[in-house]
């Protein structure tokens, strides 16, 4: 699995689930898998987008929330499921502010 970390326009068409996914319960991988079927049925690329910090613990601190897996877990994880690339998104509080019209065009 390749991890784009700071991510960066792709000339590769792909399917992204975008999430925090802390943990990757069974919803998460349903939606995971979701996507890989999508991405596969078109051609595409599968991408796994996610956030570190995680986003609470940038917008209330670092001791508001516990994680359950480390980030580091998080990406084995997505290979495990056989997941194409993944992206991790530097949270921060600039980032909080973008606009949805703006992440959609520029993110």
């Amino acid at each position: 699995m390749q991890l784009l970390y700071p991510p960066e326009p792709s000339p590769i068409a792909s399917a992204v689930a975008i999430g925090v996914f802390d943990g990757v319960h069974l919803g998460h991988v349903a939606l995971l898998q979701a996507m890989q079927r999508q991405a596969t049925a078109e051609g595409l690329r599968s991408v796994a987008a996610s956030f570190d910090p995680h986003p609470v613990h940038v917008l209330r601190g670092p001791h508001s929330l516990a994680l359950i897996e480390p980030v580091s877990r998080r990406l084995a994880r997505f290979d495990a499921l056989g997941i194409d690339a993944s992206c991790l998104f530097a949270f921060s509080p600039a980032f909080a502010r973008t606009t949805p019209q703006a992440y959609v065009e520029e993110v």
